[in-house]
């Protein structure tokens, strides 16, 4: 069943090709680049096989970058124990997938366009994410880093559904939803130390595994430019 959202999107790219139907011809546009800018970034070079069909090579990245610092000072007023740490957080993640898709358009009018897609699918992912905390218990010093990387293969399938209406005959306005299901390969590794005044002990583990997944993004909105 399709999402609310992309019912919505629909109505609205409806109702605004149907307002421009007189002034645009869209079967001028033969190949152009598509940007997605809402709940995502990708971009995809796409051209026409005929009027019913088009095929499109898609990109689509999501990364982040986090640091946070923490100062933590605690005192016991009945004593003179007093703990002070500071600890720091860093996160690294990106996530590229790369498809090929065949789109086949089960509406086509001259300024609206709704359309179903499917194609083969590689993905790769990585994640760091690292802590460390160093401080003072009492009269003892610590100091803990652990360390934590994941890297991942995928081959899958992305299938689609969207909706494009056109602003003018090169400019248009797209909604789509996308499902993927994907085989997985995954290496994780992590490293701990933790040094207590004199005493430094430290951990490795390396794990290996696959597995199936599937997700779901339900509105993913773009801007069309064809010559």
């Amino acid at each position: 069943m399709m999402p609310t959202q992309l019912i919505k999107l629909a109505v609205i790219l409806i109702l605004l090709s149907s307002s421009l139907y007189a002034q645009i011809d869209s079967t001028k546009a033969n190949q152009g680049v598509n940007i997605n800018f809402f709940n995502g970034y990708a971009v995809s070079y796409k051209w026409n096989a005929n009027r019913d069909i088009s095929y499109r090579v898609y990109l689509d990245l999501a990364s982040s970058l986090i640091n946070s610092d923490n100062d933590q000072d605690y005192r016991e007023n009945s004593s003179d124990y007093k703990q002070i740490s500071k600890e720091t957080i860093d996160e690294i993640y990106l996530d590229l997938n790369v498809s090929y898709q065949v789109l086949f358009n089960v509406l086509s009018k001259k300024s609206l366009n709704m359309y179903l897609g499917i194609g083969p699918n590689l993905n790769y992912s990585y994640s760091k994410w690292e802590n460390s905390r160093n401080g003072a218990n009492g009269t003892d010093y610590y100091k803990n880093k652990s360390t934590n990387n994941n890297n991942s293969y995928g081959v899958g399938i992305i299938s689609l559904v969207g909706f494009e209406a056109y602003l003018t005959n090169s400019i248009s306005l797209f909604a789509e939803t996308h499902i993927n299901g994907k085989m997985s390969w995954n290496t994780y590794d992590r490293e701990y130390n933790h040094l207590n005044n004199n005493t430094d002990v430290g951990t490795t583990t390396t794990q290996d595994g696959s597995g199936w997944s599937a997700n779901i993004q339900l509105v993913k909105v773009g801007l069309g430019i064809y010559f």
